[in-house]
């Protein structure tokens, strides 16, 4: 059972550990910097990590050539001038061409500075929307910095903030700005896989303008990207996703340990792909269930998001360690009203697993996934007796109860505003 409010620990509480992680994180960056090992070599050339092949792509487009992007000699052509020399590895590149439109101008400076450039802007975004979720500026930076998976982002360049930003501000804009919600989630669409959930919690809470606008917005995001990358770049994209599945579900060639899920457990046991998607569906499929009834029910928004964001973890079968900063999204929801010590405890131990995370192959984001989403369920069942299906007339009920409180200034528990400005 959840303390008392008084007992809670509140982000504003002072944070000195956070204080001591991030110290330590940049020396642990400016070490890399000073001794040339990172973001550049003694010769001044980029080493080889994964933003490279976010670069290589925006080089590629804005030269005119988005579709070689989706060409593993040509794409790995700019990747090597780039370093140097030849290497055996390869940063491929499987996003859809919409998303040429965010690497494309950071591509437009040096491989170091525009690095720079991409973890500061990814995690800019990521505390400005975390923030629409906590209000609370100071210690929420303090908070989210400290997230190792931030640091694991930063040293590679990925785009985890980037995700993190937009399912964290979808989701507390949902109520209040459906349209910009929706915006979001057609923004969202440069990682499909971690939008599972997103179509069945709209649908499922009744969200139809912030659905009407995602699908609009995806559309749009289209016709833009053929008119300036062309359609042989579509062509392209959509060629690579059979080689995309049977590079990294089925060859594994990224690795199995590098896939935090279920999935990837069982490749990485052993397990033949037929057996591996019989774990990730008997995961899944729960998973999915259980947030279209939370968003079915009368539960405050606050748990809804919460068991959304952390459910986006689990149903997916391909997620890495960078992606998970979506990990803050749930802990954050749930600090809206503090977390007990428990939870605080809980929240911890997933932090550790992600630091250790360096030092193993085995899939230890996945435990810090099932960490978060235990925290996040218990948080539910123990909220107070189970919430109901809204019925149409309950609805059109709470919509009136939302209108007068909003009208009052009034805000609804949980941090939800009602259901006045439900999509």
């Amino acid at each position: 059972m959840l303390v008392a409010p008084s007992r809670r620990i509140q982000l504003s509480d002072p944070v000195n550990p956070a204080w001591v992680v991030i110290l330590l994180y940049v020396a642990f960056l400016a070490s890399g910097l000073l001794a040339r090992k990172w973001p550049v070599d003694t010769d001044g050339h980029p080493v080889i990590i994964d933003y490279l092949s976010m670069w290589a792509a925006g080089r590629l487009a804005l030269a005119g050539h988005a579709a070689a992007a989706y060409d593993w000699t040509a794409h790995k052509a700019i990747e090597v001038t780039a370093v140097g020399h030849d290497f055996a590895t390869y940063a491929s590149w499987f996003y859809p061409p919409a998303f040429f439109f965010a690497t494309a101008p950071f591509a437009l400076l040096p491989f170091a500075p525009s690095l720079l450039a991409w973890n500061t802007v990814g995690l800019g975004l990521a505390l400005i929307a975390v923030g629409k979720v906590i209000p609370r500026r100071a210690p929420l930076i303090l908070a989210a910095i400290a997230t190792p998976v931030v640091l694991w982002n930063a040293t590679l360049g990925q785009n985890g903030c980037l995700s993190a930003a937009l399912i964290a501000g979808a989701l507390a804009l949902v109520e209040r700005r459906p349209v910009i919600a929706g915006a979001l989630i057609a923004c969202l669409t440069f990682k499909p896989q971690l939008g599972i959930l997103l179509p069945v919690a709209l649908v499922c809470g009744g969200y139809w303008r912030t659905f009407m606008t995602a699908a609009v917005g995806t559309a749009l995001l289209v016709v833009a990207s053929l008119a300036v990358f062309g359609a042989d770049a579509w062509a392209a994209f959509l060629g690579s996703i059979g080689l995309a599945k049977q590079t990294i579900l089925v060859d594994t060639a990224i690795g199995a340990a590098k896939l935090e899920s279920a999935f990837g457990l069982m490749r990485l046991l052993g397990g033949s792909t037929d057996i591996a998607w019989t774990a990730q569906l008997l995961v899944a499929i729960p998973v999915v269930a259980f947030v279209g009834w939370q968003w079915r029910s009368s539960a405050p928004l606050g748990l809804k998001a919460a068991a959304l964001a952390a459910g986006t973890a689990l149903v997916t079968p391909y997620v890495l360690i960078y992606d998970l900063v979506i990990l803050v999204v749930p802990i954050a929801f749930l600090a809206r009203s503090g977390l007990s010590k428990a939870e605080t405890l809980a929240v911890a131990a997933a932090g550790i697993l992600l630091f250790a995370r360096a030092l193993t192959d085995v899939p230890l984001g996945l435990a810090a996934s099932v960490i978060v989403g235990g925290v996040v369920l218990v948080r539910i069942l123990r909220s107070g007796p189970l919430a109901t299906i809204i019925r149409p007339q309950q609805r059109h009920d709470l919509r009136l109860l939302g209108l007068r409180r909003g009208r009052t200034g009034a805000t609804a528990a949980g941090g939800s505003h009602g259901e006045a400005e439900r999509g």
